[in-house]
């Protein structure tokens, strides 16, 4: 039998109350469960390891989503890079919860990104999910003297900005829930180094691509769908794609939550939000609304851009609907 207890293990399927559920998997969560078996109320017994999943398991996922991971409303299935998996392969004593401020004022922003992160309590999306195209490098040359070279190195977006992504994740999270599939973040954060080398690589391929076919593009005339004020660069925005479900549903869902209100978390409720101000970019000013997103002290309508591209969807929440 595995050990769960002192090794870090993943699954390649969502495992509980849907989709998923191959047995290998099953098992694994049933192992992890039971190393926290301890935490959750009402005690109960250890969880038969079958690897088939039944209605006792997904109860002590919701439970544990609830008691442990602090999920407001559990859905009783563990995915592949979501929170709920994060936190079992946790050591099973109790978790540091988030500090809620008891009544609302203007944010501060402290500590590790990570932990912001987890202050906004999502139900399925972690912090590492964000973090892993923060060190990612883009370089690429061509053998054209008149074609600059793409080359840029991505970071961690300012803490000035971190509250930016709030909404959108919310929204993000939202459409998770409803779809029924994990998804993947490709692009969040975009430093402006990073940002530059990825506008400079898009059209320096396009010129590569044309003159191969004997065509004489030039560098400048060469189209990108990047743009140099992009809302990657101040963290507003998120591309993603789905592991097994359709692109297509996930773009209706995110149309139908236009003009829907979603809550803030405690710790992001604010009296006088800084992103309605923000126009800054590691310390560069950047083209944007001074309006941008609008909330109250307690919610946001979510407001923003979408995009169906054929392998992914970007969504933000710039504060007005775009589509393109």
């Amino acid at each position: 039998m595995l050990n769960v207890n002192n090794m870090c293990v993943s699954i390649k399927m969502p495992v509980g109350d849907g989709h998923g559920n191959h047995k290998p998997d099953v098992e694994i969560v049933q192992l992890l469960l039971n190393k926290h078996v301890q935490q959750l109320k009402p005690k109960r017994s250890i969880l038969p390891v079958t690897g088939i999943i039944d209605a006792t398991t997904i109860q002590s996922i919701r439970d544990f989503q609830k008691q442990v991971v602090g999920f407001r409303r559990p859905d009783g299935r563990v995915d592949p890079a979501g929170k709920t998996l994060q936190s079992l392969n946790e050591p099973s004593s109790p978790f540091p919860q988030a500090v809620k401020n008891s009544s609302p004022a203007a944010v501060t922003v402290t500590g590790s990104f990570t932990q912001f992160i987890e202050s906004l309590e999502l139900r399925h999306i972690s912090s590492n999910e964000l973090t892993r195209g923060f060190g990612r490098t883009i370089y690429y040359k061509t053998e054209h003297a008149d074609v600059p070279t793409a080359n840029g190195r991505n970071s961690e977006p300012p803490i000035a900005i971190w509250h930016n992504i709030a909404p959108t994740l919310i929204v993000l999270d939202e459409i998770r829930e409803q779809l029924g599939f994990s998804i993947r973040m490709t692009n969040t954060y975009r430093s402006p180094e990073y940002n530059e080398a990825n506008y400079i690589r898009s059209k320096a391929r396009r010129v590569d691509k044309a003159r191969k076919a004997g065509q004489s593009l030039t560098f400048d005339k060469a189209y990108t769908g990047v743009g140099k004020s992009s809302q990657h660069m101040v963290f507003r925005a998120i591309d993603f794609k789905i592991d097994g479900g359709s692109l297509a549903e996930a773009y209706r869902i995110a149309q139908s939550l236009r003009g829907e209100t979603f809550d803030l978390p405690i710790p992001l409720r604010m009296s006088n939000p800084v992103i309605r101000k923000m126009k800054y970019v590691g310390g560069s000013k950047v083209s944007f609304s001074v309006n941008g997103l609008r909330m109250t002290d307690t919610s946001f309508v979510f407001r923003g851009g979408l995009h169906l591209y054929p392998k992914f969807i970007h969504i933000d929440c710039r504060g007005n609907d775009s589509s393109w």
